[in-house]
């Protein structure tokens, strides 16, 4: 997960450092020092990470031998007890 943070927050610091943060020299440093956090947080919480997170979900997820599919979602002999909880309880795929 760090590595997607690092992919994520990457871009964004050099956009901010070229674009933005040269509109800020005049500020005081602390103005200037606390515009970064206060409008890249939100951006990246809710909008670039989950993002993201589904696009590199995959790749996290494989090792030798795995499937792309997530555990838990196949349903085989062992999974009676589940299958019969999901029929019970009208869960239907």
């Amino acid at each position: 997960m760090s590595l997607v943070t690092i992919l994520a927050v990457y871009p964004f610091a050099l956009l901010y450092d070229g674009l933005i943060a040269e509109h800020f020299h005049s500020w005081p440093l602390h103005w200037r020092t606390a515009n970064f956090p206060i409008f890249l947080a939100p951006l990246l919480t809710y909008a670039v990470m989950p993002w993201l997170s589904r696009v590199l979900r995959r790749t996290r997820r494989r090792g030798p031998g795995r499937s792309a599919a997530p555990t838990g979602l196949t349903a085989g002999p062992h999974d009676a007890p589940t299958q019969a909880r999901r029929q019970a309880f009208g869960y239907h795929r």
